[in-house]
C-alpha cells in the first residue's frame, strides 16, 4: 500500500470491504449468532444436569466460535478467501490463533489481578491512596491497552498464515502507536459502551441488536486486518516462502 497510513484511510478500506461483501458478512454474522446461541443453550442445559464445572467448557466453545469468525474475516480481507465451506476447516492456523487469544487473556488477567487484588493493600504503605490510586490504576489500564494494541498484529498475521512474533508486531507499530491504539482499543471500547446503553425489551429487538453488534465486531476485525496490511506495506496476499505452508500442509480437518 503506497498511500500514507491514516485512520481515515483504514476506515475507508474497511467500509469498501463491507460494501463489496456485505451479504457474505451478514450471513456470517447470522450464522455465528446461531452457533453461539446453540452452544449457550446446550451448555446451560448440560450445566444444569452436571453442575457449573461445565461453564469452563462452554467458555472454550464460545471462544472457538468467535475465533473462527475472526479468522474468516481476516482471511477475507488479507487473502480474499471467501466461502462458508471454510467454516468447517480446522488447521494449524486456528490452533495458533486461539493460542494467541488464550495467551493474551491470561496475561491481561494476571495484570488485572495485580492491579486490583495485590496493589490496593500495598498502596497505603507506599504513600498512595484515594484519588491518586484511582488515577494510577487508570494509567496502568491505558498502558495495558497501548501494549496490547501494539501486539495485536499477531492476530491478522496468524490468521493469514504469516509468521509474526510479538517483538516483530511491537516493532511494526513503533511509529504508529496512536494509530493502532485508536483502532484496536478505543473503537471497540466506544462501540461496546454504546451497545451497553441499549435496552432490549423484546426478543426481536434483542436479536436485531445482537446481529448489529456482531456486524460491528466483524467491522472492527476488518479494521485490524486493513491496519496490519497497511503496516506490512501492502505485501502480496500470499505469504512469502515457507509461510504459505501454514494453510495446506498444516490442515488438520476439512
Amino acid at each position: 500500500m503506497s498511500e500514507p497510513i491514516s485512520i481515515g484511510r483504514i476506515f475507508e478500506l474497511t467500509n469498501n470491504t463491507f460494501k463489496d461483501h456485505f451479504g457474505y458478512l451478514a450471513g456470517l454474522a447470522a450464522l455465528f449468532i446461531g452457533l453461539a446461541f446453540v452452544v449457550g443453550l446446550l451448555g446451560g442445559y448440560l450445566a444444569l444436569l452436571f453442575g457449573p464445572a461445565l461453564f469452563f467448557v462452554i467458555m472454550v466453545l464460545m471462544l472457538i466460535v468467535y475465533a473462527k469468525l475472526a479468522i474468516m474475516v481476516h482471511r477475507l480481507v488479507l487473502l480474499d478467501e471467501k466461502g462458508l465451506e471454510h467454516l468447517l476447516q480446522w488447521r494449524l492456523v486456528e490452533v495458533q490463533f486461539i493460542g494467541w487469544i488464550v495467551a493474551v487473556l491470561l496475561s491481561l488477567a494476571a495484570v488485572i489481578f495485580v492491579l486490583f487484588k495485590i496493589a490496593p493493600p500495598m498502596a497505603p504503605a507506599a504513600g498512595v491512596g484515594g484519588g491518586s490510586a484511582v488515577w494510577l490504576f487508570l494509567l496502568a489500564l491505558i498502558i495495558m491497552g497501548i501494549v496490547f494494541s501494539r501486539l495485536a498484529m499477531v492476530f491478522p498475521a496468524t490468521a493469514a498464515g504469516h509468521r509474526l512474533s510479538l517483538s516483530e508486531s511491537f516493532e511494526m507499530t513503533r511509529h504508529h502507536k496512536f494509530f493502532v491504539f485508536f483502532l484496536v482499543v478505543l473503537v471497540p471500547y466506544i462501540t461496546n459502551r454504546i451497545f451497553q446503553q441499549i435496552n432490549t425489551e423484546s426478543l426481536a429487538l434483542m436479536l436485531l441488536v445482537e446481529l448489529i453488534s456482531v456486524l460491528v465486531i466483524i467491522f472492527e476485525v476488518a479494521l485490524l486486518s486493513h491496519a496490519y496490511e497497511a503496516l506490512r506495506g501492502g505485501a502480496d496476499d500470499e505469504p512469502p516462502g515457507d509461510q504459505a505452508e501454514a494453510d495446506e500442509p498444516n490442515e488438520l480437518v476439512g
